[in-house]
């Protein structure tokens, strides 16, 4: 079964250049311009892609609530 994920628009331009620089399209360097990140950065997104798909390219937090939340309750 697959996971339905909703990437915002970062996300989805991270997508888009991870996609090319697995094809060689793109090297690391040059994506990290792109997305405005260092190399170290791309390699970490790029290692996360390749384990979790598109969903490795999430916001880890997306979904819980804020931890004030519990305090006004």
């Amino acid at each position: 079964m697959q996971e339905i994920v909703a990437l915002n628009a970062k996300e989805q331009k991270r997508l888009k250049t991870l996609n090319m620089v697995e094809r060689g399209d793109l090297k690391m360097k040059e994506a990290g311009k792109v997305m405005g990140l260092s190399v170290r950065q791309v390699r970490r997104l790029r290692v996360s892609y390749r384990v979790e798909g598109a969903a490795g390219l999430a916001y880890g937090n997306r979904g819980d609530g804020h931890t004030m939340r519990l305090m006004l309750l």
